[in-house]
């Protein structure tokens, strides 16, 4: 009896061994920071980013926890993600010593876009106001898709005195991190890094004309440049809000008069420019310009897919198909984003089952075709 004590205490080791280090490996599997999120990335066009989770701020009081996007003033700045606007300060008050910014909210995950721009065109008087900061309609409570553009950005708060930059940073309530506990680390902060990385590498990059009105675009925004231009050139252009040819011909010959790059695209330096010629600010064509379409096929097919198609061809598919009464399943006006998604699937549907056509939810040469008929 003796010599099986030893034996039963082995069994039991044996059993409760496996537990405790099961236990251990548990307990000691960290969260991962620097997991790679879905995200779009936020900044269009040309601009630099490194990882700087970990760097000193404040004179190492603190870390830095976000990302800096550095670019040029005026940069458009689009929505990683769908979501609410939880945070628009200095719309119906003073700009705050902060400075612009906005948090997009969404299943407990804050994404947060600071230093927008707070100057007019070509200064850094600090006097543009929020018009310069956030895009037309964006403010506390407004639901944004993503992708979709929702400010510009700059350096307002206290970055006026390092370049132009975005600064942004992930807050996760359902992040912990036993490492972030204590000073100068704060809790629920990811590291936004990988996850941009990853978006560029995917191309789910915003186009660097984002906001910009060209050559086939029409509305009010189209409007407001038509008159800008005859004040500054005393063109004689009609103000019907559809760039047409004369119109792309005016914008070209301001652009060279004033030693820009002669394309034809009105963006932040060509809208910069007008305004300092005439002392009065054409505003930015917002994210949904409106496109001229002849009814040419684009040449690829759209339908959906994972990840889901982008583009102007999306876009200008959608926004004929709302021009003709189409709507979203929730009923509200089909929306002119440029993404193929679920609704477009189901408005493509429904319109081939209308007119007879094959019903698979690809949009090509027929079906294009019946859509702009």
């Amino acid at each position: 009896m003796h010599r099986d004590f030893p034996l039963v205490g082995a069994v039991v080791l044996l059993i409760v061994l496996p537990l405790v280090l099961l236990n251990v490996s548990h307990a000691s599997a960290a969260p991962d920071r620097n997991a790679v999120l879905d995200l779009a990335f936020p900044v269009a066009g040309s601009s630099t980013y490194d990882d700087t989770y970990t760097a000193n701020r404040d004179g190492g009081d603190r870390r830095h926890q976000a990302t800096d996007i550095f670019g040029v003033k005026g940069q458009a700045v689009h929505a990683v993600v769908s979501g609410e606007i939880c945070f628009a300060p200095g719309i119906d008050e003073p700009m705050p010593g902060y400075g612009y910014m906005l948090r997009i909210c969404r299943d407990g995950v804050t994404y947060s876009y600071i230093h927008l721009n707070n100057d007019t065109p070509g200064t850094d008087d600090g006097q543009g106001g929020h018009e310069r900061a956030y895009a037309p309609g964006i403010r506390v409570g407004v639901q944004v898709t993503r992708g979709q553009l929702i400010g510009w950005l700059g350096d307002s708060g206290n970055a006026e005195d390092t370049p132009p930059h975005l600064h942004f940073s992930i807050f996760d309530t359902a992040f912990e991190d036993p490492e972030l506990e204590r000073a100068p680390w704060r809790q629920h902060y990811r590291n936004p890094y990988p996850s941009l990385v990853a978006a560029e590498a995917r191309g789910e990059v915003p186009g660097a004309t984002s906001g910009a009105i060209r050559l086939g675009h029409r509305g009010e925004a189209v409007q407001a440049w038509q008159e800008a231009l005859n004040r500054a050139l005393d063109a004689g252009l009609g103000t019907d809000g559809v760039f047409g040819p004369a119109t792309d011909a005016a914008t070209r010959a301001f652009q060279e008069a004033r030693g820009l790059e002669v394309d034809g695209i009105v963006g932040p330096a060509t809208l910069a420019a007008i305004e300092t010629v005439t002392g009065t600010p054409v505003a930015a064509a917002g994210d949904d310009p409106q496109q001229v379409s002849d009814g040419t096929f684009p040449g690829r097919l759209l339908r959906l897919t994972d990840p889901m198609l982008r583009g102007e061809d999306v876009r200008e598919w959608q926004a004929r198909m709302r021009e003709r009464g189409w709507r979203g399943a929730d009923g509200a006006p089909l929306e002119v984003d440029g993404w193929f998604g679920p609704d477009s699937d189901r408005a493509a549907r429904l319109f081939q089952e209308e007119k007879g056509l094959t019903v698979d939810g690809v949009i090509g040469p027929s079906t294009w075709a019946a859509t702009f008929d």
